[in-house]
């Protein structure tokens, strides 16, 4: 066991002695708001620290088994926390905003156990509570200063039922999401004042990471034109927050990963060339700076190597074999940087399992044709992968 995995468990001892604690307070028949609200915090934190408690484990068997149980505890943790949100009655805000967050937890846990209409119907409530926040604020002189985060909470909201709709292929109803979401990001920005304290860094991440998104929305419809406009306006916001958060490292992966984006459209419009200039700008704008913060960055290795493995088939496809080579050797070290970071969060199964089959991919291309293998017989264990899928893959012929 990592000392990260004893650390959530840990960490999930102590909630849990608290919730076991407020069940009682819950159950004396005299409990109140403060009780309620208390105990349904305390159960979003349990879902949190359970889910984390597993992902820090070693890749193993049963891992899939393991993220499915604790991802099914944690729904039904934040499913009470929902119940005891509704059962608020003295301030309509705090029930409001309870009940929503309680919901997009549900969503965020249920993503690959209930079904992607179970967490839609979870994303139209979760986005309506939000909304009669913002209704209820702009009603009140008095609750401007809390205009920010409700707007916010209610554009993320519409990201993710965006995100979720496109799962469905109801490509209207994501296309409509994403438009309301860029304009209430629009007029939360107005009540920002990075002077009076307000996150106008993270307002601007959170904006950029969202039109990010759209931007692939755009390029799986076939948009091409939207999509890179969409591209442009989500690099110049994420500019803006890192020039906000000095010292920030998100902001700089978030980079990366739209300049990414930008090559995959220029790949979409058969202009390599651009393509070619943006993965490198993915990677001197984006992740290289982030990896200058923190060498070990999870986010800025993995980003390495994915823009590496780009490059690299590019340069085989433009008979460029040193320039391949080359690419294909610097993915492989990146991917190894990845993988040996312990200390970040890695995400649930499906981005662990790809991880590791990029780098087995990359170590392929490299040359670290037995590295490549161990890497895939672990997948096989884990059933992170097929030997069909292997056999297909032409990033892994011999």
């Amino acid at each position: 066991m990592s000392k990260h995995h004893n650390k959530r468990s840990e960490a999930l001892a102590s909630f849990e002695q608290a919730v076991t604690g407020l069940r009682n307070l819950a159950s004396s028949g005299n409990a109140g708001d403060e009780v309620r609200v208390a105990l349904a915090d305390t159960l979003l934190q349990v879902a949190k620290e359970t889910t984390l408690a597993v992902r820090f484990l070693p890749l193993r068997e049963s891992t899939l088994f393991d993220e499915r149980a604790a991802a099914d505890r944690a729904v039904a943790l934040c499913e009470e926390a929902f119940t005891l949100y509704e059962q608020v009655k003295r301030d309509h805000l705090e029930r409001s905003n309870g009940i929503a967050t309680a919901l997009s937890a549900v969503v965020e846990y249920a993503a690959g156990t209930r079904g992607y209409v179970f967490t839609r119907d979870a994303l139209s409530r979760a986005t309506a509570e939000y909304d009669a926040i913002v209704h209820f604020l702009e009603s009140d002189s008095n609750t401007q200063g809390d205009m920010l985060p409700a707007l916010w909470n209610a554009a993320d909201a519409r990201l993710k039922y965006a995100e979720n709709a496109l799962e469905l292929a109801d490509f209207d109803a994501a296309k409509r999401s994403y438009g309301e979401m860029i304009g209430i990001y629009e007029k939360a920005c107005g009540f920002a004042d990075a002077s009076q304290g307000d996150d106008l860094g993270g307002l601007l991440y959170d904006w950029g990471c969202s039109v990010t998104s759209f931007a692939q929305c755009m390029l799986k419809l076939d948009a091409q034109e939207d999509a890179m406009q969409a591209i442009d306006v989500a690099i110049e916001k994420l500019k803006s927050a890192s020039s906000f958060s000095l010292g920030a490292i998100e902001p700089l992966n978030a980079i990366g990963d739209a300049y990414q984006t930008k090559a995959e459209i220029f790949m979409a419009r058969g202009d390599d060339n651009s393509a070619c200039e943006s993965f490198k700008l993915a990677m001197s704008e984006g992740f290289e700076r982030a990896l200058r913060s923190n060498a070990s960055n999870l986010d800025g290795n993995i980003g390495i190597g994915e823009a590496s493995m780009d490059l690299g088939r590019l340069c085989l496809k433009h008979h460029d074999i040193d320039g391949s080579k080359s690419s294909f050797e610097r993915a492989w070290a990146s991917y190894q940087k990845a993988m040996a970071n312990t200390e970040a969060d890695p995400g649930g199964c499906e981005e662990r399992f790809s991880v590791v089959y990029n780098a087995a991919c990359a170590a392929n291309r490299a040359g670290f044709v037995d590295a490549s293998k161990e890497l895939l017989s672990m997948l096989i264990i884990c059933n992170g992968t097929t030997l069909e899928a292997i056999n297909s893959d032409v990033d892994l012929q011999q």
